[in-house]
């Protein structure tokens, strides 16, 4: 803890916390609020993509690129990084654990892990950027309700109204058949044969398999 007379002051029981005693004094009184060390966090390129943050940290403003994210960057729609590309991360299936927590509208979770020694069973199609987005992205920027006020629907109105032709459709675009078309450009595998699936239908034998550790 940073100031051990707060630490004192709730072992006293004069205060329950250190948030209620920042909430009640320390904000008043210019007290720092500690910062905890971010794993993996990628402080350099922070700094050196974000203007005015290295400037900051040299003037005593504040002490690091964590440290002004959390107080600043984050609401300013600034990104951990010069890469400031959208997020387009989407985990709707998974298997729950009362451990875990949806964050973001659903678009990333805490307390997951990635168990890659297993296949998986299905691909999530998320589509978004369909023909009529320029106007979608125009109207979510002025709505201002998703992630910080919508800042990502801002930058997509923009580059829609510099380049009206702008579309993520390209020279290696598909147009979409079925589940087979994702086997056939190699973003899911052929499922293994099942000897008890049933013949044809809708779903026929080959494209059905046990879940588990692949063979």
């Amino acid at each position: 803890m940073l100031h051990p007379d707060v630490r004192e002051a709730v072992a006293a029981g004069v205060v329950r916390s250190g948030l209620e005693h920042f909430l009640r004094y320390g904000r008043f009184e210019g007290r720092m609020v500690g910062i905890r060390p971010v794993p993996d966090w990628p402080e350099r390129a922070y700094v050196e993509g974000n203007e005015g943050v290295a400037k900051a940290i040299a003037e005593g403003i504040i002490r690091s690129g964590l440290d002004h994210f959390i107080r600043f960057g984050q609401f300013e729609g600034r990104f951990p990084g010069s890469d400031t590309s959208p997020c387009l991360a989407v985990c709707p299936i998974v298997r729950w654990g009362t451990h875990m927590r949806f964050m973001t509208a659903r678009h990333i979770l805490r307390g997951a892990k990635l168990n890659t020694s297993y296949e998986f069973g299905a691909a999530v199609l998320h589509f978004k950027m369909l023909d009529d987005f320029p106007v979608r992205a125009l109207a979510e920027a002025k709505r201002g309700e998703h992630w910080l006020a919508g800042v990502e629907y801002e930058r997509y109105a923009a580059a829609f109204a510099a380049d009206p032709k702008l579309a993520a459709h390209y020279e290696g675009s598909e147009r979409y058949a079925g589940s087979h078309q994702l086997v056939a450009l190699g973003y899911m595998r052929e499922a293994f044969q099942s000897a008890d699936a049933p013949d044809g239908g809708a779903f026929a034998s080959r494209w059905i398999r046990p879940l588990g550790r692949p063979s």
